[in-house]
């Protein structure tokens, strides 16, 4: 078993995901023809992994694995989730209706969603500034 598998199969929804959506072909297509897309690796880039955990709670008020953010071309963060299914399911969006809607987003108004993401990322480092309460 590689490397690349265990860390899957330590993780269940990950391991979902990966078959669901990112063995798909279709998913490839989509996101291919429109994104840079990027696994990191948890363990070893905590760093990273923490960063991006912050935005995605910051955006949907909980965290958790598989992560997943999207970024705009200068690494500000547009949109975070953990596990999505392929497609929309029991009253949530799907992987390719996130990825679609993002995209299309970013071409109609690219400094709306810059704005947007400086705001994020503004948001958070206000947060990680206050101080905590004795």
């Amino acid at each position: 078993m590689s490397s690349h598998r265990r860390s899957y199969h330590a993780c269940h929804w990950c391991h979902v995901m990966e078959t669901e959506s990112f063995e798909d072909e279709d998913v490839a297509i989509l996101l291919n023809a429109h994104y840079v897309c990027i696994k990191v690796d948890r363990e070893e880039r905590k760093d990273l992994d923490a960063i991006y955990m912050k935005v995605c709670q910051a955006l949907t008020g909980s965290g958790g694995w598989p992560l997943n953010v999207w970024l705009t071309p200068d690494k500000l963060p547009v949109f975070a989730g953990t596990y999505f299914s392929k497609r929309n399911y029991m009253n949530r969006t799907g992987l390719m209706e996130t990825a679609k809607y993002i995209s299309t987003s970013y071409q109609k108004a690219p400094l709306d969603i810059k704005n947007r993401s400086l705001d994020i990322m503004a948001g958070i480092k206000k947060n990680d500034q206050k101080k905590p309460e004795a």
